[in-house]
């Protein structure tokens, strides 16, 4: 026998310790596969924060002691 063949035909549950009736695998089989099957998350919304308010109070650019001046900048002398 192939691996291939050992993985198709391993069982996919195990029962280590106790016995569990019917109804308690059948149960235990209901859930996994529930949580197996379930929908993808949905993708993450692109945020845009063109005109929110924040945006109104500071801007993006690093803070410059020549920001102020002529709008040229120039070093001290």
């Amino acid at each position: 026998m192939s691996a291939a063949d050992e993985t198709a035909t391993a069982p996919a549950v195990r029962v280590v310790r106790g016995n569990p009736s019917d109804d308690e695998l059948a149960a235990l089989v209901t859930v996994l596969a529930a949580a197996s099957s379930a929908a993808a998350p949905a993708e993450a919304p692109v945020i845009d924060t063109w005109g929110h308010p924040t945006r109104l109070h500071r801007d993006l650019r690093a803070f410059s002691p020549y920001a102020f001046g002529s709008g040229i900048a120039r070093p001290p002398r």
